[in-house]
């Protein structure tokens, strides 16, 4: 996470690197909002059980936005997501590992 973060903060702070306190908001809203390789799922994704919504987003809408008319259904749907969400993460982070160990026996 730090080399990304270093990465995407090199890649937008100025010359002098003297603001990057000031970027790091949009630089980790940006990491947050990104599907990562080991997991399949963005951090936002498995924390909220949804993708954020970006001011864009918000000020046009988005095709999946729909008003919440029985919140015991909606938690109950989101409990579901998160947990086949996690499921799926425990998996790939399991695979991952497994041929991490083997590349490194190959060596």
């Amino acid at each position: 996470m730090h080399r990304t973060l270093n990465t995407v903060l090199g890649k937008t702070v100025s010359e002098n690197q003297k603001d990057w306190d000031q970027r790091l908001p949009a630089a980790m809203a940006a990491y947050r909002a990104s599907r990562h390789d080991s997991t399949g799922y963005s951090p936002n994704c498995l924390v909220f059980g949804r993708e954020t919504r970006m001011p864009v987003d918000i000020l046009y809408g988005t095709a999946e936005e729909e008003p919440v008319v029985d919140y015991d259904a909606y938690v109950g749907a989101l409990q579901e997501k998160l947990v086949s969400a996690y499921e799926a993460v425990r998996a790939e982070l399991g695979t991952a590992a497994q041929n991490a160990s083997v590349n490194m026996t190959l060596k």
